[in-house]
């Protein structure tokens, strides 16, 4: 449009340029007669011949402006036509308002000039609704409130031709609108509207559906958490009670074989409750490592010589080899490398019941001088698995065979959570089988490789071995609800050479506080009338208004879900040992702190 009008702009001045060549011409030619010194009659009659030309050119010059201007406007015409029809065929709603004074009044009122169909559409209006009159005077609510919007425009102090978006709710329409609003010229408004309102509604659903899925998820893990603890709390009370009676000396063969049985069914027990809380974890993101220095050989030859018992049993034979070029010390998680050396072990011994397994490890050399990729390759003579079954072994609660007649036990947990840590850990596992021949599990883990200088050398413990010996003189405060459970810690304590009083309650622990002075005190988490976290508080008030020497309290629990345990420690507590407990570690832990206070008085 612009480029047309520029054109015949140009035309027109290129006309009037020749009109006035043309007269200057003329006059020139006067003038010349008159320098020659004509007579007077003919230099008249020769000006009349001038003004005739000069009238005739000016009327020829005037005719052709004004053509071009009708052209001009004739082509502005058909193109502000071309873009009306445009806007009013648009698939979403536009209307163009003209801003009115009426006389004797300073007021700005509003007046729709154009609209389309999809307007109309949009706001259940009909064009006799609203033509030819201000929108102040329509008695609709709906053009009510769009002469809310204009006049809401129109004193926001727009700019002429900058936009103005706003989201729009229609409650007596129950419909949602995006409007954009602009001046294109200095009396009109113009209003492109569009329908949002099952875009709006798509988005609230999905938010509900995000919602629900949040709190069933919330539930989920409340659930676990609840299931966690009343699991793990009797399985403590066995456990315990098996640990204390396997403690003593002068216990007959026979019985201990019983007790010895008892305690590894409990211990499968407790191992299926912890792959049920892995896999919690995992999917939710919180499963954490713990990247320490550890003796990678002796971490592998541990694990193994725990699965010889088992192998035994089936007469099987299990042996280890290493490669040449083994690290001595590494930086990794050691005890996660463990849980999967230990998976795909009782998975191999519990699959082959002929011949044996055999564990291979080598390490690989990685990018970097000081980083390696341990490769350990767990192979057996068991049953194999089948092409088809292979896509099977990664996914949860599957099983090869899940058929009521199945041989194999398991919770089909072991290899998800086993792939999923390898991951995590920046490595990856794979399966090689044939059925009836065997398998060979492959699991490859970066690991950083220790300098001698770096090296810090610990004491090892044989958490089988039950070694308990205390502080003579130090007394511990204990709250536990569940009578089994004080009867194990009470037994355990006494066994130690430590005293005690045992409170039933968060309440009574507090009480007791205030009457004795103890050296360190295990509390269980989850309590009627009073909870562990909630005593601890009150026990930190007494002590900060007291002034009194600050009391170690160590969270018993079998509340072992993610963030359970960071969440306690920012109770104030000083420690955490999960349900079902390791007798040792109960008394290594007192020993700590207790130990810690003791060093601390006699300096």
């Amino acid at each position: 449009m612009g480029v047309g009008t520029n054109t015949s702009k140009k035309r027109i001045l290129i006309l009037s340029v020749v009109e006035i060549l043309i007269i200057l011409l003329l006059d020139v030619i006067l003038i010349t007669r008159l320098s020659d010194g004509q007579d007077a009659g003919g230099i008249r009659g020769m000006a009349i011949v001038i003004m005739a030309i000069t009238l005739v050119v000016v009327g020829i010059v005037a005719f052709l402006m004004i053509r071009e201007g009708e052209e001009v406007n004739k082509e502005s015409t058909v193109k502000s036509d071309k873009y009306k029809k445009l806007f009013l065929n648009l698939p979403i709603g536009f209307a163009q308002a003209e801003i009115v004074k009426p006389q004797g009044t300073n007021v700005s009122e509003y007046k729709i000039v154009d609209a389309n169909e999809r307007f109309c559409e949009y706001l259940g209006l009909e064009m006799g609704s609203y033509q030819d009159k201000l929108l102040s005077n329509c008695k609709q609510d709906v053009l009510q409130s769009v002469n809310a919007w204009f006049h809401a425009y129109d004193n926001s102090g727009t700019l002429e031709g900058d936009l103005m978006a706003v989201e729009i709710t229609m409650e007596n329409l129950d419909k949602v609108f995006n409007t954009v609003m602009y001046k294109s010229e200095a009396n009109y408004i113009n209003m492109v509207l569009i329908d949002i309102t099952e875009q709006k509604e798509t988005e609230m659903s999905l938010s509900k559906a995000k919602d629900d899925a949040n709190v069933a998820y919330k539930t989920q893990a409340e659930f676990l958490a609840n299931m966690s603890h009343e699991i793990r709390t009797p399985i403590n009370g066995i456990l315990g009670m098996l640990q204390l009676t396997l403690a003593e000396d002068d216990l007959q063969a026979d019985y201990r074989d019983n007790l010895v049985t008892a305690k590894n069914c409990a211990d499968t027990l407790l191992r299926l409750i912890n792959d049920i809380l892995d896999i919690s974890k995992l999917e939710a993101g919180k499963y954490n490592l713990r990247y320490e220095v550890f003796d990678v050989k002796s971490a592998i030859e541990e694990t193994v010589a725990a699965q010889v018992p088992l192998a035994n049993n089936k007469d099987l034979t299990l042996d280890c080899s290493f490669s040449g070029n083994i690290p001595e010390m590494v930086k990794g998680d050691g005890e996660r490398i463990k849980q999967v050396l230990n998976c795909l072990l009782s998975n191999a011994i519990k699959f082959t019941s002929e011949g044996g397994v055999r564990v291979k490890v080598a390490t690989m050399d990685g990018e970097e001088p000081d980083k390696t990729t341990l490769r350990i390759a767990v192979v057996d003579s068991g049953i194999g698995i089948s092409d088809a079954d292979k896509s099977k072994l990664f996914i949860r609660f599957s099983q090869v065979d899940s058929s009521d007649t199945r041989k194999y036990g398991g919770s089909g947990l072991g290899l998800v959570i086993t792939k999923q840590i390898v991951e995590l850990m920046g490595g990856n596992i794979s399966v090689q089988s044939k059925e009836d021949i065997g398998s060979t599990f492959i699991v490859e883990i970066p690991l950083k490789i220790v300098k001698a200088s770096e090296q810090k050398t610990e004491e090892k413990k044989d958490s089988a071995v039950i070694s308990i010996s205390g502080h003579k003189r130090a007394r511990i405060l204990v709250a536990e609800d569940e009578p089994v459970n004080q009867q194990v810690i009470g037994k355990l304590l006494g066994m130690a050479g430590y005293s005690y009083d045992i409170a039933e309650n968060g309440e009574r622990a507090v009480e007791l506080f205030k009457q004795k002075t103890y050296d360190a005190a295990l509390f269980d988490v989850q309590m009627p009338i009073m909870d562990g976290l909630a005593a601890t508080q009150q026990i930190r008030s007494i002590e900060e208004e007291k002034n009194l020497k600050r009391l170690p309290i160590i969270a018993v629990t079998a509340r072992a879900m993610f963030g359970d345990k960071e969440r306690i420690l920012e109770a104030k507590l000083d420690d955490y040992i999960a349900k079902p407990y390791n007798l040792n570690d109960v008394v290594d832990t007192l020993n700590r702190y207790v130990g810690q206070d003791e060093q601390s008085e006699e300096k």
